[in-house]
């Protein structure tokens, strides 16, 4: 388990336990030290590499005489850091973390100048242990709305002072070119005053270290909007899940932890009842049934445009995740009401009956048992994760239910009244005899909801994957991703570019994802700053003005928004079934503005270049719609072929993972 999911464990489980009426206050540091941080290799789907070994290229020391230049450096051991204290003050927006650190650095080495006064040369391994070092991280931060509406911390900055509690060694070979005896005495002083040491060179150090936590820390607090949705749908709560990979002794809530379970599990459906256009989750309370029939028993009714409300302020009782029998409950109640119109006609509770209008029914206290069935597969990176196979589920409406008819017998007030009064004495015979009906449609609708609550997630998941490229899949990185070459002859000018790279995939927000199976299609809305950068020649004229030179240009497109529709088809690889990608269109818009620049325009003549810049950039939805469209083609050909080849490597039921 890495340093950064520990911390993620802790920011998730205090955000999930503490309610937005009250403010974050020191979190119990008693509770963060149980979670004892396990480091792994690392986490490559949120972009987090090893943090231990940890890996920095160089370190130099400059400072009081002494100048050591440390190479390919390697900082073990800090899978062993103990949390001392840990807590968050939402008033004054300071996230506070101390650790406790036990490491090993080995590096490379050139040394030159003086310490404590005395000379000092040469080259060769470098080697430090560090035992009880007190680091304490100070990070301001900023609440802001994530997605989906919720609260999620901003990390601004860190500070940190730290303090050597404990004698380390220091060893550096072939000090002195091999002079053994000056190197023994000089080693004897350094190990000998390790206090002072550590006051003047130690911070060196510490700088690249906490840039690299910090750096990790921080990319995986911009994913919380991605690993809540995660953890609100259960992906983590199972064994090592599917991104955020950890045992689950370590996780926020584990497979045995009924109460954390449960507010997690409320947490989720807060989330899904309000509905969500960008994910195109209807809402389900109030939720929307276009048509119910029922032909039973010789009582035949239909039921349109049927209103249920009730789930907003649904309890859940108890949830359970059985590893033997591999099934997932969740136990809830809540009042439910149902408003339709209906036609009736037949036999209810051996009385004729019939009758058009409006029809009321509540169920009071009615306690659903949503069971589900999941295998526990592998992913492509060798994970453990949940796939809900289906759902069943049984009901029981525990304390009353109202039926009201509206013109029932077509206005016969005697005989409505006396079918009413025989249905209310029978209410329990009827829900159970006909509730089933109604349930069945609310309940696929909730088990709709959370499998596509799940996909905006995975969809993000993957674009995180895919930025830095899979070269076992001959998949180019996407982020900085490199075009080549580029020519454009249009409207009387001549523009080639070279060694053209895109920036800015990386930090897209997905404002809506769509998918429907029934025409497969998917549907993508979101939004970037993309930079590009490369060599350019041009020649010829802008919209009648001449203009010509080489050198270096950039062009920084500022929140554009791109809308992609990407038809698929389902097809099978091994007999596993894959979402096969077929075509796509797209279309985007900058929504603020364009800068241009160019070095060397007009070879060099700066007023006739500074006027160019000044049309250019004034000009800019004019020059985006008529020049912007070649280069950002052949990206979206990129990035369609990236994520076609991707899914062609995995089954469709890891696309749909909970």
């Amino acid at each position: 388990m890495k340093l950064s999911i520990f911390f993620f464990n802790w920011i998730v489980s205090l955000y999930l336990i503490t309610t937005p009426s009250y403010p974050f206050k020191l979190y119990p540091t008693s509770y963060a030290t149980a979670f004892k941080p396990r480091f792994a290799s690392s986490i490559y789907e949120v972009g987090i590499g090893s943090l231990d070994p940890l890996y920095i290229d160089f370190i130099q020391i400059n400072h009081g005489g002494l100048k050591l230049d440390m190479h390919n450096i390697q900082i073990i051991g800090l899978k062993n850091t103990i949390i001392k204290s840990f807590n968050i003050d939402k008033n004054s927006r300071l996230l506070r973390l101390t650790l406790l650190i036990d490491y090993t650095l080995k590096s490379q080495y050139n040394a030159a100048g003086c310490i404590f006064s005395l000379p000092v040369f040469g080259n060769g391994d470098f080697s430090k242990t560090n035992t009880n070092v007190e680091m304490d991280m100070v990070m301001p931060f900023e609440i802001i709305k994530d997605g989906y509406g919720r609260d999620i911390i901003d990390l601004k900055g860190y500070q940190y002072s730290f303090i050597v509690k404990r004698a380390g060694s220091i060893l550096l070979t072939n000090l002195y070119n091999g002079n053994k005896l000056t190197s023994d005495s000089l080693h004897a002083l350094i190990n000998q005053n390790w206090k002072l040491w550590s006051a003047e060179y130690e911070k060196f150090i510490y700088d690249k270290l906490n840039d690299k936590i910090f750096n990790a820390f921080d990319i995986l607090m911009h994913k919380i909007k991605v690993a809540i949705v995660l953890l609100n749908n259960l992906t983590l709560i199972l064994k090592p899940g599917y991104g955020l990979p950890h045992a689950p002794s370590q996780l926020v809530c584990g497979v045995r932890d009924t109460a954390c379970l449960i507010v997690e599990i409320h947490d989720m459906f807060t989330a899904l009842v309000g509905g969500n256009e960008q994910l195109n989750t209807k809402k389900l309370d109030t939720m929307f049934l276009d048509f119910l029939h029922i032909n039973q028993n010789d009582y035949k009714v239909d039921f349109r445009n049927i209103y249920v409300s009730g789930l907003k302020d649904l309890v859940t009782e108890d949830v359970s995740i059985d590893l033997d029998s591999k099934i997932f409950r969740i136990l809830f109640n809540t009042n439910l009401t149902f408003r339709s119109q209906y036609v009736v006609n037949g036999t209810l509770l051996s009385l004729p009956i019939e009758g058009k209008g409006n029809f009321l029914m509540k169920l009071n206290n009615s306690l659903i048992d949503l069971i589900m069935p999941f295998e526990i597969i592998k992913d492509a990176h060798g994970n453990d994760i949940m796939v809900l196979k289906s759902f069943n589920y049984t009901y029981d409406v525990r304390d009353s239910a109202q039926f009201y008819f509206e013109n029932l017998y077509y206005g016969n007030k005697t005989a409505s009244n006396t079918l009413h009064k025989v249905v209310q004495q029978n209410w329990k015979w009827l829900t159970i005899e006909f509730g089933k009906s109604a349930l069945d449609l609310i309940n696929m609708k909730i088990f709709n909801s959370i499998l596509i609550y799940c996909l905006k997630a995975k969809f993000i998941i993957l674009w995180d994957t895919l930025m830095d490229g899979i070269p076992k899949l001959g998949i180019e990185r996407l982020d900085k991703m490199f075009l080549g070459n580029m020519s454009t002859s249009n409207l009387g000018l001549n523009y080639n570019v070279t060694n053209v790279e895109l920036e800015g995939l990386r930090n897209v927000t997905v404002e809506s994802f769509r998918f429907n199976m029934r025409l497969k299609l998917i549907e993508v809305l979101f939004r970037t700053t993309l930079i590009n950068r490369s060599d350019y020649e041009v020649n010829g004229a802008v919209f009648s003005n001449l203009v010509y030179g080489s050198g270096k240009t950039s062009t920084v497109r500022k929140n554009i928004r791109f809308n992609a529709l990407i038809f698929f088809d389902i097809t099978k690889i091994d007999g596993k079934d894959i979402l096969d990608l077929k075509a796509y269109f797209y279309g985007f818009d900058v929504r603020d503005r364009v800068v241009y620049e160019y070095s060397g325009l007009y070879n060099g003549d700066k007023k006739k270049s500074d006027n160019m810049h000044a049309f250019l950039n004034e000009n800019w939805i004019l020059i985006t719609q008529n020049f912007a469209k070649n280069m950002l083609d052949t990206a979206a050909d990129k990035v369609y072929n990236a994520v076609k080849t991707y899914l062609r490597h995995h089954p469709l039921e890891e696309i749909f993972i909970m």
